[in-house]
């Protein structure tokens, strides 16, 4: 009986450990979402102590290689040399490439010249900010008063006065004679 006892006893005891795994694994996973969050952004880039460029969104997330996304859209207001603001980049989402210093805007892509009354519109445009140069390659219409442009692809100083589209498709444009 002594016998059966101590090998009752020992399967009891072994049981416990030879049933349970560990799901841990050995190593931590590593976090790979978002550093942080921010609601109601705005950035404002000086110099002199002049505003030249203010940015604002609604949201904007900073993820771990630097970039950043602001999924609920972008809005951007560029202001000439004189201090008045001269145009404006308005996209439905809205994303920051560091290691590039590139923006890109997507979905609905507006950018208006206050001056020239001029409208762009697009699905894309990317922003650089050291360039200081609005590009896309994707369909682009321009509205003005003195008539449409259709297009592919564009590149145009960050204030739209001086642009080139790559290929133009249609447009109805009204010429002033000298």
């Amino acid at each position: 009986m002594n016998k059966w006892f101590f090998t009752t006893c020992i399967l009891l005891f072994l049981m416990p450990l030879l049933a349970c795994e560990s799901d841990e694994s050995e190593f931590p996973v590593a976090y790979t979402g978002p550093l942080s969050e921010a609601t109601n952004v705005e950035l404002i880039f000086s110099d002199s102590a002049i505003v030249r460029i203010n940015l604002t969104a609604a949201r904007k997330v900073d993820l771990q290689n630097g970039d950043s996304e602001f999924p609920e859209g972008i809005f951007i207001k560029f202001y000439g040399k004189d201090g008045e603001l001269s145009s404006t980049i308005k996209a439905d989402k809205g994303y920051f490439i560091k290691e590039e210093n590139l923006y890109r805007g997507e979905g609905d892509v507006v950018v208006i010249n206050l001056a020239k009354d001029e409208k762009l519109f697009s699905e894309e445009l990317f922003w650089s900010p050291k360039e200081k140069k609005i590009y896309t390659e994707r369909a682009v219409r321009i509205e003005s008063q003195t008539g449409l442009i259709l297009g592919e692809g564009l590149i145009t100083d960050e204030n739209f006065t001086d642009y080139q589209i790559f290929k133009i498709r249609d447009g109805d444009v009204e010429l002033s004679g000298n």
